[in-house]
């Protein structure tokens, strides 16, 4: 009985894999963009798991609480669309860094102190500038693979979301019995910034969206491979196609807003949204 052994194109993740050549930066990138998603995601429960201690002590009612859980997602999808227009003229790496900076100092003001009021306007800017987190993530991820192997890391992306809630309950819970609910936001800003640090260090726009990488990212995408792989991509014609398949092409507003896709995709994430903002404000309590 024979086998058929299918050899991995040349230069693909599939060859990394078999050849024991991860492109080391690229999954270092991907690692800190689902922890980005892990931290924007636990926020979103933290609201829910300090409701039985806050409520009393900022003095307000479920009702006034509710509302504040709810002003999350007042700027959420404003500013997602704003920063997605935006965001082809700068590097992604810097709306990253703004946004995890501006996560992160959002979170200190309950620390020390802060009440309902401060509480309210803090949630609304940190929607807002949580609100373009996924889109930015999955490009800035993309800019590190080719189109036929972005699958892998776009998934562990979206895993780190659902991770996020997974790892506060519990680390929370255990942050508020032992020091109160203020210090669930600190433990949140405190993490945020580390995020902060390490992305300023290692994180870049990769070579398959580096339009405004300085001259050190400048170098040809192939320069940046093993030297086994890049005789093989030399004559692979494969490249050529996937490079077509890769170019931008502006496609019309209006095309995009009566697509079926997005119609769905907006029903969608109202439908999600909507739970999950119900959810997280209200299960834990």
């Amino acid at each position: 009985m024979s086998s058929t052994h299918v050899t991995p194109a040349p230069g693909s993740l599939a060859e990394a894999v078999a050849q024991r050549r991860m492109n080391t930066r690229a999954w270092v990138i991907t690692t800190l963009l689902i922890l980005f998603q892990v931290i924007a995601f636990a926020d979103k429960a933290v609201l829910g798991l300090v409701a039985q201690q806050a409520i009393p002590e900022l003095g307000i009612s479920t009702v006034e609480f509710g509302f504040i859980g709810s002003a999350f997602f007042f700027l959420y999808a404003i500013f997602s669309v704003l920063i997605g227009l935006w965001a082809g003229r700068a590097p992604i790496k810097w709306f990253l860094l703004a946004m995890g900076l501006s996560w992160a100092a959002l979170q200190f003001p309950m620390l020390f102190g802060g009440g309902a009021a401060i509480l309210l306007v803090t949630r609304i800017l940190r929607g807002g500038a949580e609100g373009p987190a996924t889109a930015m993530s999955l490009s800035s991820a993309h800019f590190w693979f080719r189109p036929a192997d972005r699958t892998l890391p776009s998934n562990l992306i979206a895993v780190g979301s659902t991770l996020g809630p997974v790892i506060a309950a519990p680390a929370l819970a255990a942050i508020i019995i032992s020091f109160g609910w203020r210090w669930a936001f600190g433990a949140l800003g405190v993490v945020g910034a580390v995020w902060v640090m390490a992305w300023f260090l290692l994180g870049a726009d990769g070579p398959f969206g580096a339009k405004f990488a300085t001259k050190d990212k400048q170098t040809p995408t192939r320069n940046r491979q093993a030297p086994e792989s890049l005789a093989a991509e030399e004559t692979a014609p494969e490249n050529d196609r996937l490079a077509a398949f890769d170019s931008q092409h502006k496609v019309p507003l209006r095309a995009i807003l009566l697509s079926g896709s997005f119609v769905i995709a907006v029903f969608a994430g109202f439908t999600n949204f909507w739970t999950q903002g119900f959810l997280t404000t209200w299960s834990p309590k």
